[in-house]
């Protein structure tokens, strides 16, 4: 979904009458996860991601590092973090 949210994203920044129809992402972490997403689904006006420390596979880079099946953080990240106050996205 993420993906499809950011190729709509792309594609309406470059309609605007301020861009010039080329458009860049670039960000770490949670960022540069989304711009593989988006890159994925291939809006004709992206040009350029630049992501850095980010990860491909949410399962073996963030569930289970190396083997080793961690909660904890992905807990934290998608329930404190993600979510934001009320159970909501914030």
């Amino acid at each position: 979904m993420t993906g499809l949210d950011g190729y709509d994203t792309v594609e309406f920044i470059a309609a605007q009458p301020w861009c010039n129809g080329a458009v860049s992402m670039s960000g770490n972490s949670w960022l540069a996860t989304e711009q593989w997403a988006t890159a994925i689904a291939k809006p004709p006006s992206l040009k350029c991601i630049a992501p850095w420390e980010a990860f491909t596979d949410k399962y073996r880079d963030l569930i289970c590092r190396g083997g080793v099946p961690k909660y904890s953080f992905a807990s934290f990240i998608f329930n404190k973090t993600i979510r934001g106050r009320n159970d909501r996205e914030d």
